[in-house]
């Protein structure tokens, strides 16, 4: 598995659980983020 192969798994797998845990949106007004919250917590 390269790297680029090991961080996608992560970040679906970071995803597949946010969506799981977070059932409404936490942002309500302003402006539409660029990153979701998933990228986020994957490039941490």
């Amino acid at each position: 598995m390269t790297i680029d192969e090991f961080i996608i798994k992560i970040y679906l797998m970071v995803d597949d659980y946010h969506k799981k845990i977070v059932t409404n949106r936490l942002r309500q007004g302003g402006y539409a983020p660029k990153l979701t919250d998933s990228d986020i917590i994957t490039m941490e």
